[in-house]
């Protein structure tokens, strides 16, 4: 397989973030981007199938001109919540829950098999729980964190699907 440039690519947007602390336990953090990535020069130069066969010149067609730029969504935002609980002790002493929400607006594919396609808008969910562990007089941070949680099939820039629902399990430690 080859891969051949587009061009050149113009990619101007905006990017919003904010945080809100609802209170001591909750807060919200969000984001908004938007994007216009445009190929504003075409490096692939094809001849047009539509001309005679013995035309001199052969037309040439610049098909990715003036269209959007291969997976790359005008629109994004993320929204996450976390939720810290305010037990005393007990098992839900030092820890928290987190809830968030990823949405990609329509892109198109970033390959020529698909050009003239458009790939749907998605909302990815993820979900994480967290606690703070004691462990030999030390703390340990643990979480669990659940990634495409309700396991969408969706495009991603990298490959033709997003990534499967996802479980990863970190530990941390500060010395």
């Amino acid at each position: 397989s080859y891969a051949t440039l587009a061009g050149l690519e113009r990619r101007k947007g905006v990017e919003i973030d904010f945080v809100y602390n609802v209170s001591k336990e909750l807060r919200f953090l969000g984001s908004y981007a938007f994007t216009d990535a445009k190929v504003v020069r075409d490096s692939q130069v094809r001849t047009d199938p539509t001309s005679p066969t013995n035309a001199t010149p052969p037309q040439t067609v610049k098909r990715l001109e003036g269209f959007q730029v291969g997976s790359v969504p005008e629109h994004q935002w993320r929204l996450w919540s976390h939720y810290r609980f305010p037990a005393a002790d007990g098992l839900l002493r030092t820890a928290s829950i987190g809830l968030g929400v990823r949405y990609y607006g329509p892109a198109v594919p970033n390959t020529d098999n698909y050009r003239g396609t458009t790939v749907l808008d998605t909302s990815i969910v993820d979900l994480s729980l967290s606690r703070r562990i004691p462990v030999f007089g030390r703390e340990i941070s643990a979480t669990v964190r659940a990634q495409n949680l309700f396991d969408d099939r969706y495009y991603a820039a990298t490959q033709l699907y997003g990534e499967p629902r996802t479980f990863v399990l970190e530990l941390r430690h500060s010395f």
